[in-house]
This record gives C-alpha cells, structure tokens and sequence, in this order.
C-alpha cells in the first residue's frame, strides 16, 4: 500500500476515533443510570485511546496530526 492511501486511511481512523470518543463521552451525560453512564465513559476512554494510536501513527514520519475537529454529524446529535 502506498503512502499516500495509509495517510488517507489513517486520517479516516483518526475522525472515526475522535468521533467516537466524543459521542460516547457525551452519551455518558445524558444517560440517568449510572453503570450505563460508566460503560459509556469506557467506550469512550477506549475510542480516545485508539485516537491517541493513531496519532502516533501521524507523528513518526513526521506530518502534522491533522486537527481535532469533530463531523458535523457528532457536533448536532451531541448538541
């Protein structure tokens, strides 16, 4: 595989963590009970982990880490 399509691939992780980590993160708040606020709140630490690996994937040849900018999607349904 060349590249430029790992980069394209690994930029498209990145979202996806970023995404992820958010949406859970937010889920965490909304919800009343407790242990299902927990599991949300570990999903989402989960979600900012794999984020964090991929970044590093970002770093080691030395590009810049493209920035934390959620989709649009995540930014209306976490509100």
């Amino acid at each position: 595989m060349n590249a430029w399509r790992t980069a394209r691939r690994y930029r498209s992780n990145l979202r996806i963590e970023r995404d992820n980590a958010a949406w859970y993160a937010r889920l965490a708040g909304l919800v009343e009970c407790l242990r299902l606020a927990r599991a949300y709140l570990y999903v989402a630490a989960s979600e900012q982990a794999n984020a964090s690996f991929c970044q590093g994937h970002w770093r080691q040849p030395g590009v810049a880490v493209p920035s934390p900018q959620l989709s649009a999607r995540v930014r209306v349904l976490a509100g």
